[in-house]
Formats: structure tokens, C-alpha cells, sequence
């Protein structure tokens, strides 16, 4: 899912921003290719001007949810990369911070949550409300 400040409907994506992983590939009768995704370990960055795939690691037994890319607002160049990391070592979940053109260096920010997050797919903002306040 491609998600993109409402200011930029409409222009050319530079990058995609997307879970990676390995998959394990096999065949069901009729000789259908199915593949099944096993845990994704990394995300990755797709430059639509170089066709080159940039990967963040989060090492062994950690596991990412979908990126949400957080737009600096005073420089359409510059953004984070927010994702949710599981720990299956210490069985703990943080918010890891990546410089958006730098995924191949360390996160730039990495917050430990004080509980586990329930594991998602999709990335996702929540509003505050009133409630919340």
C-alpha cells in the first residue's frame, strides 16, 4: 500500500517504501506457484530512478511491520521511516526511526514500548480524540 501526503497526489513516486522478506515457494495441484511469506525480517526502499532495491536489516529474530514514511514538512527531500520492530529475542516491540535515504545505516531513533504491540501486516496512523486527550 502506497500512502503519500494528500500536497502530493498526483506527482511521479520517487521511492516505494515496502516490507521484505523471504518466501518459501512451492507448488499445489494443478501446479499452481504459491508463495507463502515466512516472518519479514527487513523493509526496504524501491528508487524508481536507479530500478536498485535498498534494504534495513533488523537483525535475527526481529520482525517488521509495513513502514509509514513521516514527510519533513519544510523539505519535501528529507523523511523518516517509522516501523514497529519485534524483538522475538527479549519479546519486547520498539519504534525504529530511519532516515529515509539512509536505510543502510543504523536507525537514527529507536523507542522501546512498554509492552508488546500485537504483530500487523499493514502500517497505520490513529488519530488522537478527544477520548485519548
Amino acid at each position: 500500500m502506497q500512502t503519500a501526503a494528500i500536497k502530493l497526489d498526483g506527482l511521479p513516486f520517487l521511492h516505494s517504501f515496502v516490507l521484505a522478506g523471504q518466501y518459501l515457494i512451492f507448488f499445489l495441484p494443478p501446479l499452481k506457484l504459491n508463495l507463502l511469506p515466512l516472518m519479514l525480517g527487513s523493509i526496504a526502499r524501491f528508487d524508481y530512478q536507479t530500478n536498485t532495491l535498498t534494504e534495513a536489516e533488523v537483525g535475527e529474530n526481529r520482525y517488521v511491520v509495513e513502514p509509514i514514511y513521516a514527510a519533513d514538512t519544510f523539505n519535501r527531500e528529507q523523511g523518516w521511516l517509522l516501523t514497529v520492530v519485534y524483538d522475538g529475542n527479549a519479546h519486547r516491540s520498539e519504534i525504529w526511526v530511519f532516515a529515509e535515504g539512509s536505510l543502510e545505516e543504523e536507525p537514527v531513533c529507536r523507542l522501546g514500548l512498554p509492552k508488546v504491540l500485537p504483530f500487523s501486516f499493514h502500517g497505520t496512523w490513529k488519530p488522537v480524540s478527544p477520548i485519548d486527550n
